[in-house]
């Protein structure tokens, strides 16, 4: 609705769960075929055992913001697994994703990260 380029990624990815204009990328194995242009914003939501593989790809290509879905405990597992938590990266993990609003539902918490990325853009 906001006219923003989204790319899914992941696997078991299908594109008629996702709106028209949204690029989806269908993962066979790994995550290791992807990648993020510089200043691309990453919001990873999958929940998965995948995530630290895909959180370290986009923090080595200098996404503008990385943000995961999930709590705070899970993030310092993701950088706690790639060794990272002492590690002084170009962009840091912000967790959660999205703007503090309370969020309780996936529409709340969705809201929450277009407000996000709206004031990323606003801070451009």
């Amino acid at each position: 609705m906001l006219g923003y380029q989204v790319r899914v990624v992941g696997p078991g990815i299908q594109a008629h769960d996702y709106p028209e204009n949204a690029r989806c990328h269908c993962l066979q194995d790994s995550y290791d075929e992807v990648q993020f242009p510089p200043g691309e914003i990453v919001i990873v939501a999958g929940h998965t055992a995948q995530d630290p593989a895909l959180v370290e790809l986009a923090l080595r290509a200098n996404a503008s913001h990385v943000a995961m879905v999930g709590s705070y405990k899970r993030a310092l597992e993701v950088l706690d697994h790639l060794k990272w938590r002492n590690h002084a990266v170009s962009a840091p993990l912000y967790v959660p994703a999205g703007v503090d609003i309370d969020a309780r539902n996936p529409d709340e918490i969705a809201l929450s990260i277009v407000a996000e990325v709206l004031q990323l853009k606003e801070a451009k």
